[in-house]
């Protein structure tokens, strides 16, 4: 790894080619899932590589600040507690950007927990941090609180952060976005589910009165708790996210990296390799150190889908925006993404 004097960005994938996906059609279609011929457990692989990695990093000390990890078990992750803390430490204090979804058939509650400590020591030393999307499988989302594992954590140069698939309460999310109101330029709540008591509209107020800066926000397949439960418990087929981001019909773009020399071709874009083809967003190309952002989920649309309203979004209350506290449609959540950015010439003029 010494070889690779510029490297900056690493990422752990699953990697097949075209026989081996062959291969595991056929065994899929043929095998007996009660006396499996052949028993494929990415477990060993993924602990195999981030311990690799994380030695290659500390001895050949390359200038890594961003790393994507769109498949990994938590039980490698879990590997990270046998490590020395300034071992972490030391490959945290170069990161920018961060982005990991745990692929996970079963709830992960137990592993996060014991990540604890772990992410406590990776986000204290993550001073440099500006990008951050920490996700689960939508069918399973996690159920600890946000700051179990992000200890109130500030990040003065935090531009875009993420969760996906999180049990939360509104006051998790008010708190941690109040906490970087000044910096953040994007905010994704992908798959947030809000517990009994709390209300989305409390969430979007704050946002949209407290976030100046705030430039979009993507609110995929938010809900409520309950409605989330009643759903999986009536029906055998929830859109699983899994294959991290890839998710529903909308187009996906995660961390992206903007050359300003490359005349708008983005040689290298999200995990997965997927793009909503937005190039910036107001301008903005995200943080200057490397130009990386985290994009929302769906093209921002130079037409509203809402312009044909009579009454601008701008005057619009939050309790005009149809929050019932049970559960989300498709048509409010594109409403409540627009109203939060819009400009309310009530609050700029009182």
């Amino acid at each position: 790894m010494r070889a690779f004097k510029s490297l900056q960005h690493i990422k752990i994938l699953k990697v097949q080619d075209e026989t081996e996906r062959e291969l595991l059609q056929f065994i899929e279609r043929h095998d007996n899932p009660l006396d499996p011929l052949v028993t494929l457990d990415w477990k060993p692989a993924c602990s195999h590589a981030v311990q690799t990695l994380a030695v290659a990093l500390l001895e050949s000390q390359p200038p890594i600040n961003r790393f994507s990890g769109p498949q990994i078990n938590p039980q490698a992750a879990l590997t990270l507690k046998r490590a020395p803390i300034d071992m972490v430490s030391a490959l945290a204090v170069k990161l920018t950007c961060l982005e990991i979804h745990f692929d996970a058939i079963r709830y992960v509650n137990a592993e996060m927990r014991e990540l604890s400590e772990v992410f406590h020591t990776l986000f204290m030393a993550a001073k440099n941090m500006e990008a951050v999307h920490l996700g689960f499988p939508s069918r399973i989302p996690l159920d600890l609180r946000l700051e179990d594992i992000f200890h109130n954590v500030y990040w003065e140069k935090l531009r875009a952060f993420g969760i996906q698939a999180w049990r939360l309460d509104s006051e998790e999310i008010i708190d941690f976005a109040r906490r970087h109101r000044r910096t953040l330029r994007g905010l994704r709540l992908r798959d947030v589910l809000l517990k009994e008591g709390s209300m989305w509209k409390d969430v979007l107020s704050m946002l949209r009165e407290e976030m100046n800066n705030l430039e979009w926000v993507s609110l995929r397949r938010i809900d409520y708790s309950n409605a989330f439960d009643e759903k999986w418990a009536t029906s055998a087929d929830i859109s699983d996210i899994q294959s991290f981001p890839n998710s529903d019909s909308e187009d996906d773009d995660l961390f992206d990296m903007y050359n300003a020399d490359d005349n708008g071709n983005n040689d290298y874009e999200s995990i997965g390799d997927e793009s909503d083809g937005m190039s910036s967003h107001n301008g903005d190309n995200g943080p200057r150190a490397n130009q990386i952002e985290l994009s929302p989920d769906t093209a921002i649309s130079s037409i509203s889908p809402f312009s044909q309203w009579t009454t601008p979004l701008s005057s619009i209350s939050a309790d005009e925006l149809e929050d019932n506290g049970i559960n989300v449609e498709y048509r409010q959540r594109k409403l409540w993404e627009e109203w939060v950015i819009s400009k309310s010439t009530y609050n700029t003029n009182k």
